[in-house]
């Protein structure tokens, strides 16, 4: 006498919508409250669905791993804003820096005319600005971004330190001048101070996933592909 097992059929989740007696839960898309023997959400007057309808919350988009690339043009995760600052550090240091009277004869000076001239260190904002485009094309991966937050975090401090080193010093050559020079300081000095707000903000938030979805995948093993990871993709017998 023989006895044949069959392979255990595999278990499918349970549908959050259904109920013991055959009734169903619907969902507001907005609140996301359940509802039972109601079409259309009391509070916001909008039409109920299925669990299985509601609108994706922000931690539940596509997200990549731990050690997975996002495209270089990805913004997300501080990388929209590094890339802007990036872009006015570039902007400001070609934009007038200075002007002034000298005279009666109106002059000024870019940054760029300013680092070629008495004033070196200001090629510290281009050289940090091309640092930024090196991080967004080769740290790619949540792993590498958050570990270059440190070093991003440094660079983006240091253009306004030169810009402020070089202020100092036009301040007080023109002080020695005796009212020889009426100076005001040009568009770049202020393009090139928000680009640094932008890189400071983006090197805190440079790789860092959405809370949710980082306590949603805790368990899961950095470098781990989409259909390696716990629960995707994964039958069981």
């Amino acid at each position: 006498m023989s006895t044949s097992l069959a392979p255990p059929h595999p278990m499918s989740s349970p549908d959050p919508s259904a109920q013991p007696d055959g009734g169903r839960l619907l969902f507001c898309p907005f609140c996301r409250e359940c509802f039972e023997g109601e079409e259309t959400c009391p509070s916001h007057e909008l039409a109920l669905v299925d669990f299985q309808d509601l609108p994706k919350q922000a931690h539940e988009h596509e997200m990549p791993g731990w050690d997975e690339d996002v495209d270089p043009w990805d913004v997300r995760f501080g990388r929209g804003w590094l890339a802007l600052g990036a872009v006015l550090l570039v902007v400001g240091f070609f934009l007038p820096l200075a002007s002034g009277l000298v005279e009666d004869t109106a002059v000024s000076w870019t940054g760029y005319q300013v680092a070629t001239g008495p004033a070196g260190n200001l090629w510290t904002v281009p050289f940090v600005a091309a640092m930024f485009v090196y991080f967004l094309l080769k740290r790619r991966t949540p792993v590498k971004m958050m570990g270059s937050r440190l070093v991003a975090v440094v660079l983006s401090i240091a253009p306004a330190l030169s810009l402020g080193y070089s202020i100092l010093n036009v301040q007080r050559g023109v002080a020695r001048m005796h009212g020889a020079l009426a100076l005001e300081w040009g568009a770049g000095v202020y393009v090139i101070a928000v680009a640094c707000v932008l890189l400071l903000v983006g090197s805190f938030r440079f790789g860092v996933l959405p809370a949710g979805y980082v306590a949603a995948h805790a368990d899961e093993p950095h470098g781990a592909a989409p259909d390696e990871r716990p629960g995707r993709g994964i039958k069981k017998d």
